[in-house]
């Protein structure tokens, strides 16, 4: 995988890879960017991974979730999802940076990264389609140069599977 700062400007597309698994892939045109893997099925365990880094996401609680993020190999954690009750949250870095994640339509299914000031960082947008998910990644103007926009557009996508995955385990109960 080449480096995220190559494809500023790309149009970018995040694609289930599968049917039935939730594992996925973020491609500019042909090329794969960066990819986000399941450990099983039935968890909420997932391992992000790009030329920039890779993380672990993994979200916890139940009254009160979390998402926590971590380098693989590692225990301590570098941020940490908080989500509301309707799905927006904050993301807190160990270092004290916060974004915010927001719906950013009336349907809940758009959903964009937000820094301190407002700024929208990064945006997905999802494609309607048949046997997969997939999504359009916009870029903000102000997301170019973050060192933290691959793993805030890999948990967005993260969170977005997730609430797919527990809409359709209400629906079927």
């Amino acid at each position: 995988m080449r480096s995220w700062r190559e494809f500023e400007g790309v149009d970018l597309l995040f694609r289930q890879d599968g049917a039935v698994r939730l594992d996925s892939s973020l491609y500019a045109g042909d090329e794969v960017v960066a990819t986000l893997r399941w450990a099983n099925w039935y968890g909420t365990l997932a391992a992000a991974e790009c030329a920039d880094g890779s993380w672990t996401f993994k979200r916890s609680g139940f009254l009160r979730p979390r998402v926590s993020v971590r380098t693989p190999g590692q225990e301590s954690e570098v941020a940490v999802f908080l989500p509301d009750w309707h799905g927006d949250g904050a993301l807190d870095f160990v270092g004290g940076r916060r974004f915010s994640f927001v719906h950013t339509n009336f349907w809940h299914s758009q959903w964009a990264w937000k820094s301190a000031a407002g700024e929208t960082l990064v945006q997905l947008k999802p494609r309607l389609t048949l046997l997969h998910s997939a999504a359009d990644v916009v870029l903000g103007a102000a997301a170019g140069p973050l060192a933290e926009t691959p793993l805030l557009v890999l948990l967005a996508w993260y969170l977005m599977q997730l609430m797919a995955s527990d809409a359709a385990v209400a629906a079927a109960g």
